[in-house]
């Protein structure tokens, strides 16, 4: 008797933690790259499903006087280019969440170059800039993006981390 006891106690061990192991999934199949070092980290889910590392020429303009935000940086997967660019106009010094619809200050786009090419802009969502001055930008973002010419939407979410 103490023999049963003993293995089902081991049995409901095991599955005890067969489930708490499998309950660790954040709930995306394409989470975040943690070896990313580039200069935006971005999962896009939909009609586009990939998780990016957009880490090659960075352009970064900080206009105050005009304000004006803009960051672009793209990256190269299986042969195909994909970029990111994202801008604020107007812009506000300090930490700011701005709304990313059509005629909203925020804007994040997500462009695929070549036999596809497809530019998916934001219609929904939210652009937080947490730190910008001339040579830094810390941000955040989650939109709900259209593609321009196919119409399918992707859910585009990620940080961008340049200058420091």
């Amino acid at each position: 008797m103490k023999i049963a006891k003993s293995i089902m106690m081991v049995l409901g061990l095991a599955l005890g933690l067969l489930t708490l192991m499998s309950s660790q999934c954040n709930g995306t199949d394409n989470p975040p790259d943690p070896d990313c070092s580039g200069y935006i980290q971005a999962t896009a889910t939909g009609n586009v499903n990939q998780s990016f590392c957009f880490d090659n020429f960075p352009q970064y303009v900080y206009d105050e006087e005009n304000q004006r935000v803009s960051f672009s940086a793209n990256v190269t997967v299986d042969g195909q280019m994909y970029a990111c660019d994202l801008s604020v106009v107007p812009f506000v010094v300090g930490t700011q969440s701005y709304s990313c619809g059509q005629d909203d200050p925020g804007f994040v786009e997500l462009i695929i170059h070549g036999d596809n090419q497809e530019f998916y802009k934001s219609q929904s969502g939210t652009l937080t800039i947490t730190q910008a001055d001339a040579t830094h930008l810390k941000a955040t973002f989650d939109v709900v993006t259209k593609g321009y010419n196919n119409g399918e939407t992707v859910n585009l979410n990620g940080s961008v981390s340049y200058g420091f």
